[in-house]
């Protein structure tokens, strides 16, 4: 009976519909994620390009700004979600 009734659960086509949809989200939600951090990536990259040109051209150490490089975390999308201007640089 329970086999039976189990049975009948699985072939209807709500769980078929629910099930694409589940597969479509989770991955345009790896898509986005990855775009996300990607994106970060090249942000980072950016910044600490400039502050070590920055450092290159101050002769006197003592002039310099003290810039806070963080690198982008690779799951940061799922706690924070996506950035729309996340500041990679804090001083």
């Amino acid at each position: 009976m329970i086999r039976k009734e189990l049975l009948s659960h699985l072939r209807t086509l709500r769980l078929v519909i629910a099930l694409v949809f589940t597969v479509l989200l989770c991955s345009l939600t790896t898509l986005m994620g990855s775009l996300d951090f990607s994106g970060s990536v090249d942000a980072f990259e950016q910044q600490r390009k400039e502050s070590r040109e920055q450092i290159a051209a101050t002769p006197i150490y003592r002039n310099l700004e003290l810039n806070l490089l963080v690198p982008p975390q690779l799951l940061t999308v799922l706690a924070e979600g996506p950035s729309r201007d996340r500041p990679w640089v804090s001083t």
